[in-house]
């Protein structure tokens, strides 16, 4: 019987590790989506705004203008 409860804590043990391996695991990918979510918001602006000046840029400007004609034509 001693050996059953060797085998028990063994198993314990060894869930216990795949636990915390999948805790770990998981805090690394949030970080890892938290990244990436920082980094395309970033190319976001630098794709819709002019590094000189700040402003919209011409395509921003452009999408804008698209968007508001599709909406002015539909109401």
């Amino acid at each position: 019987m001693a050996t059953g409860g060797v085998s028990d804590l063994g198993d314990d043990l060894t869930l216990l590790a795949s636990a915390h391996e999948v805790t770990d695991l998981n805090e690394r990918l949030l970080a890892e989506q938290e990244a990436l979510a920082r980094a395309n918001e970033h190319l976001n602006e630098l794709a819709t705004t002019d590094s000189l000046t700040g402003v919209m840029n011409r395509y921003r400007i452009e999408d804008i203008v698209q968007t508001s004609l599709a909406n002015a034509e539909r109401y």
